[in-house]
C-alpha cells in the first residue's frame, strides 16, 4: 500500500476500506472506492520495486468496487494513516538489528514515542515509506501562515552521509515544539514518511515524531600528551581548503592539544580568526588557552643554491679535458621517460679530441611533440641498441673526466637513474653552462642554448639533436673558461662556485620552479619578518603563485621555525630525484625541522608513472630516508597531517572545489583531515613505538614551544 501512496498521494483515498487477496504470486486489490485508473498505472513500477527491493515476483490485480463517499471514506482514510505510523514496520527494521532503549515520553517532544535503527541518508529512497533519519540541523526555514494560524515546517538535517529536508503542514499548536526545539546545530531523531514534495520537486520527509538524537564525536583519547598539528590550511588557502579556522582551533583545544599551526598558501588572512578563537578556547583538562602557531606553507624559490655551476668535488684547470654531453629523452622526467640519443665530445682547450653520438631504443613509441622538436621518428630508432648496451660504452667514453652539460641536472638526472638501474655506480662531477651563463651574462633574458652560444658568436647548429647541442655547449664552457681567467682570475673548476654568489644578484626569481616551505613565527620579531615575506611574494615575486627566494628568507630569517615542508618540498623531491646522500644532507640542513606524512597523502604517486614508488613500502621507505636524515643532522622530524578540512566525511566537499579547478584526479582520495594523536600513532608505527611517539607526540611539541 505504500508503495503506491509514495508514487500517488491520491492513492490512499483509492485504497480506502479495500480488500487484499494474496494466492501464490498472484495479490487482488479490491477496491471499496474510486480510482482503479489511477492505481493502473503505478503497477508496473510496485511490481519492479518489490521484485528488485524483495526479491518477490508478484502479479497484482486491481478491481473496482462499490465507492465509499463522505464521512465513511475520511474514516476509511484516516484510519490508513495511523496505520501506517503506528503498525507498519519501518524501513530501519530491514537493518542490522541494534539494541535501543525505547525513548522516554519526555524525550520525544513532537508526536508519539518510538524506536528504531535511523537509516544512513543515503540509503533513502521513495519506495522506502515509514523511515527513522538522525543528523544535525544545518538550516530552518519555517513558513508561518497567520491568516489560516498555520505553520509549514521546514528544516534540513545531515548524517555527513547525504541531507535530507523535513517538512509538513501543521496548524500553530501543532507546530509549537518543532518550533522551541528545532534549530541550527540541534541533533534531532526523526520518524516519518517519505514522499516526494511537488512544491520543492524533491523527495522531503514528511514527520510523525521527533526526539532529541546523538552523534558520536571524534575524540582524542591517547593516554599523556597529545600531538600538536604543525600543518593546517583553512579556507584562506585559494581554493583548495575547507577548515575553518575557529572550528580547527576549538576541536584541538577540546582534544587536549596545546598548540595548533595555521600554514595556508602564502597568505596570513587567518591569524585573525585564529587568535580570536584562541582567546576562547581552553586546552582541554587545563586553565590555559590554546597556543597558534603563525605560519605560512610559502612557495620557496631556491635562488641562493642554483647559482652553483659545479656539483661534485673533483677539479680541473681549464686547460685540461672535460667532456660535454647532450641527451634527447622521451620526456622530461629521469624517472618514467628515457633516453632516445646521447652526444657528446671531449675538448680541450676549445678543440675537440673525441665525440660520441648513438641513438637509443627507449622500448616505447615516441609522442609526436618528441617528435617534432627533436626531429627524431621512430623509423630512425629501428634497431637502435638498447641503453643496457649503450650505457656501459659511454661511462668508458667519459672515463674519468668532469662532465658539463647546459641544464646538467637534467642529462646527469638520466645518467643517474639509468646508472642505477643497471647497477653502475654514479661519481662524476658536472659542471652546468646554464647556470655559469646566468651568472656572467646577466644582461640576457634568456638562457637557452641557442640563445646563449648566438650571444658568444658561436657557429649555428642543429638544435636539439644530441651531437651538436653537446659542442655547442663545450665551445660555450671554452669560452666562459677564458672570461673567468681573464676577467675574475679564477683558473679552476672548483674556484667557480665561492665566485658566483657574489656575481649575480636576486633577479629572475619569478622564472624558477617554487617548491613547498613551511614558515612559522616564534615570536614578534619572526611574525614581522614572516608578513614581510609574504608581503614581498605577492607584490614582488608573484607569477601565478606568491614566490618567496631563499635569498629573502636568510635576510629575514630572525625569529622563523622553516620546516621542510611536504612532497612538494625541496628536500621530498631531492628524494624522489634520487639525489646523493651528500646532497640530500646539504638540502636538508638548511631547515630547522623535517615533515613526513602519513601514506594516504602520497598514494597518487602509485598511480602516477612518473613516479618509481609502485607499493606503500615505497612510500614508507621515503620517510625513513628523512627519519634518518634527521638523526643524523640532529634535526627534529615531525608528522603532520597536512590538514585541508576537519572531519573525513568532508573530503567530498574538496573533491568538489578541486573538480572546478579542473583537477582530473579531483575524485582520488585524499583523507586530509585533522587527526587525533592514536590516527597518527596508529599511521607511523611502522617506524616502531618509540620513533613513532617521537615524530607524533615529542618533536612536534618541542616545535610548539620554541
Amino acid at each position: 500500500m505504500r508503495l503506491f501512496v509514495s508514487r500517488n498521494s491520491m492513492a490512499r483515498g483509492s485504497l480506502a476500506g479495500a480488500k487484499w487477496e494474496w494466492r501464490e504470486q498472484n495479490l487482488t486489490v479490491k477496491l471499496a472506492a474510486n480510482g482503479k485508473e489511477t492505481l493502473l498505472e503505478h503497477i508496473p513500477a510496485v511490481e519492479k520495486v518489490l521484485r528488485e527491493r524483495f526479491a518477490a515476483t508478484v502479479h497484482i490485480t486491481v478491481e473496482a468496487g462499490n465507492a465509499l463517499e463522505g464521512k465513511a471514506l475520511f474514516a476509511a482514510t484516516e484510519s490508513m494513516r495511523e496505520s501506517e505510523i503506528q503498525k507498519l514496520p519501518t524501513a530501519s527494521a530491514a537493518q542490522p538489528k541494534k539494541e535501543d532503549k525505547p525513548a522516554a515520553p519526555s524525550e520525544t517532544f513532537y508526536g508519539k514515542p518510538f524506536k528504531g535503527t535511523p537509516v544512513p541518508m543515503k540509503e533513502l529512497s521513495l519506495d522506502m515509506g515509514t523511515v527513522i533519519v538522525e543528523g544535525k540541523v544545518f538550516a530552518v526555514d519555517h513558513k508561518e501562515l497567520k491568516k489560516r494560524n498555520a505553520y509549514v515546517v521546514k528544516f534540513d538535517m545531515t548524517d555527513n552521509t547525504n541531507s535530507v529536508r523535513v517538512s509538513r503542514f501543521m496548524e500553530a499548536g501543532e507546530a509549537k515544539p518543532i518550533l522551541e526545539n528545532v534549530h541550527i546545530g540541534s541533533v534531532l531523531r526523526v520518524q516519518g514518511k517519505l514522499i516526494e514534495d511537488r512544491f520543492e520537486n524533491e523527495m522531503v520527509l514528511k514527520p510523525y515524531a521527533m526526539q532529541p538524537g546523538s552523534m558520536p564525536k571524534r575524540q582524542d583519547t591517547a593516554p599523556g600528551e597529545k600531538r600538536v598539528e604543525l600543518h593546517l590550511h583553512t579556507t584562506m588557502s585559494n581554493m583548495d581548503a575547507l577548515t575553518d579556522t575557529a572550528a580547527a582551533v576549538k576541536q584541538a583545544a577540546a582534544w587536549g592539544q596545546k598548540a595548533i599551526a595555521i600554514t595556508d598558501h602564502g597568505v596570513a588572512q587567518s591569524f585573525p580568526d585564529a587568535m580570536k578563537a584562541a582567546s576562547k578556547a581552553k586546552v582541554a583538562g587545563t586553565d590555559q588557552n590554546i597556543k597558534i602557531l603563525y605560519g605560512c606553507e610559502g612557495y620557496y624559490v631556491n635562488d641562493v643554491d642554483d647559482r652553483i655551476v659545479v656539483h661534485g668535488e673533483q677539479d680541473i684547470t681549464f686547460d685540461q679535458e672535460f667532456v660535454a654531453f647532450d641527451l634527447e629523452t622521451t620526456g622530461l622526467s629521469s624517472r618514467s621517460d628515457r633516453i632516445i640519443e646521447i652526444g657528446a665530445v671531449i675538448l680541450k682547450n676549445g678543440q675537440e679530441v673525441d665525440r660520441f653520438q648513438t641513438f637509443v631504443d627507449p622500448e616505447r613509441p615516441l609522442e609526436r611533440k618528441i617528435v617534432e622538436l627533436t626531429g627524431i621518428t621512430d623509423e630512425m630508432l629501428v634497431g637502435a641498441p638498447k641503453i643496457e648496451e649503450v650505457l656501459p660504452k659511454f661511462l668508458d667514453f667519459i672515463g674519468g673526466r668532469v662532465l658539463v652539460a647546459h641544464n646538467s641536472d637534467f642529462d646527469t638526472g638520466f645518467i643517474r637513474a639509468e646508472c642505477r638501474r643497471l647497477g653502475f655506480d654514479y661519481h662524476y662531477t658536472a659542471a652546468d653552462t646554464l647556470i655559469l651563463s646566468q651568472n656572467l651574462l646577466p644582461q640576457l633574458n634568456k638562457f637557452k642554448l641557442n640563445i646563449v652560444s648566438n650571444a658568444l658568436s658561436l657557429p649555428d647548429f642543429n638544435h636539439h639533436r644530441a651531437a651538436d647541442d653537446a659542442m655547442t655547449c663545450g665551445l660555450i664552457m671554452a669560452k666562459l673558461m677564458v672570461r673567468l681567467e681573464e676577467e675574475h682570475d679564477i683558473h679552476n673548476l672548483q674556484a667557480i662556485n665561492p665566485a658566483m654568489t657574489r656575481l649575480r644578484s636576486g633577479g629572475h626569481i619569478t622564472d624558477r620552479q617554487a617548491r613547498h616551505i613551511i614558515l612559522f613565527a616564534k615570536n614578534q620579531i619572526g611574525l614581522r619578518n614572516l608578513y614581510h615575506l609574504i608581503s614581498d611574494s605577492n607584490l614582488q615575486y608573484f607569477r601565478r603563485v606568491p614566490r618567496m627566494p631563499k635569498s629573502d628568507i636568510l635576510e629575514l630569517r630572525e625569529g622563523l621555525i622553516i620546516g621542510s615542508a611536504c612532497e612538494a618540498g625541496e628536500l621530498f623531491q631531492a628524494i624522489l630525484d634520487r639525489k646523493s646522500d651528500d646532497e640530500l644532507k646539504r638540502i636538508a640542513s638548511f631547515y630547522d625541522f623535517l615533515e613526513i606524512q602519513p601514506l594516504a597523502n602520497n598514494r597518487f604517486m602509485l598511480a602516477n608513472e612518473k613516479y618509481e614508488a609502485k607499493t606503500d613500502e615505497d612510500l614508507r621507505e621515503y620517510n625513513r630516508k628523512i627519519v634518518r636524515l634527521g638523526e643524523e643532522l640532529g634535526k627534529p622530524v615531525v608528522a603532520t597531517g597536512d590538514v585541508h578540512f576537519l572531519n573525513p566525511e568532508d573530503e567530498i566537499f574538496r573533491h568538489i572545489l578541486l573538480a572546478t579547478k579542473g583537477f582530473d584526479d579531483a575524485d582520488k582520495d585524499m583523507p586530509l583531515y585533522f587527526r587525533t594523536t592514536d590516527d597518527m600513532l596508529r599511521e607511523f608505527s611502522y617506524l616502531g613505538e618509540e620513533k613513532a611517539y617521537e615524530v607524533v607526540v615529542t618533536n612536534p611539541n618541542r616545535i610548539a614551544d620554541m
